[in-house]
Formats: C-alpha cells, structure tokens, sequence
C-alpha cells in the first residue's frame, strides 16, 4: 500500500531526470515548431506596438495565417502529449 503523505517524486535529482527528458523532446520539436513561432512573432509585435514600427495592418489574411501557424502548433503539441 502506498504512504499517501509521500509525493511521487521526493529527490530533487529525480526531478531533475524527468525536465531532462521533457526538455529533449522540445529541442527534438523545436525545429518543426520553429516557423510558426516566426509567423507568430511577426504579429505579437505589430499588434503590441501599432503605429511605432513600420509593419503592413494585420488583415485578414494575416490572421488566416497566423490562426493555422496556431492550429499546427497546436496540432503537435497535442501529439506529443498523447505519445508521452
């Protein structure tokens, strides 16, 4: 029977393993992941400083754009949790 005051993981070291591994799968994703970020990246700026910088309006195709860079990332991130 299991002592249910004790936590699952009690040494900071087994923590620790577990990161491990879960970092190596985003290093592994990061690339894939990579150029949806950009697009992503694009838009937070124009939308947090409009006006300041010299980028086009969003429109409506950049949001198109911008909504499947999400469902791909989406998509992936939620693969992944499904394989983990």
């Amino acid at each position: 029977m299991s002592d249910p005051d004790r936590l699952p993981i009690e040494l900071p070291r087994e923590w620790l393993r577990y990161a491990e591994g879960d970092l190596r799968v985003a290093e592994r994703e990061w690339d894939d992941l990579l150029p949806e970020g950009e697009v992503l990246n694009e838009y937070v700026i124009a939308g947090r400083y409009p006006g300041d910088l010299s980028v086009d309006d969003i429109g409506k195709t950049e949001v198109e754009e911008a909504l499947q860079a999400v469902r791909r990332i989406r998509a992936r991130v939620t693969a992944l949790m499904a394989e983990g």
